[in-house]
């Protein structure tokens, strides 16, 4: 029987708006990293989060340079990127530029 976890997925700005929550709770199977959680939400929410979060025609390793996530409050960058393992009750944090001025 293959365990899992669940990690809370935080969105802000746009990326809150295309997934009409602030938070949620995702179910993946343990060992899981980002790169398979932002394969689960894109698949959760479609098109309007692949491309938000993705280059057009690229593979998911070619993540937008303007999007960061943090885990646990971490840059991915400092924890293995894309390869980094998620944990059972670790926060995702996905963070679109903020414009202003």
């Amino acid at each position: 029987m293959e365990r899992s976890i669940r990690v809370e997925v935080k969105a802000i700005l746009t990326t809150r708006q295309i997934m009409k929550t602030g938070s949620v709770w995702i179910s993946l199977p343990e060992g899981a990293s980002v790169e398979k959680l932002l394969n689960v939400l894109v698949d959760k929410w479609g098109e309007d989060l692949r491309y938000h979060l993705f280059e057009p025609a690229t593979s998911f390793s070619g993540l937008r340079p303007h999007i960061h996530i943090l885990v646990n409050g971490r840059h991915f960058a400092f924890t293995g990127g894309m390869s980094t393992v998620l944990e059972n009750g670790d926060s995702v944090l996905i963070m679109p530029p903020a414009g202003g001025g």
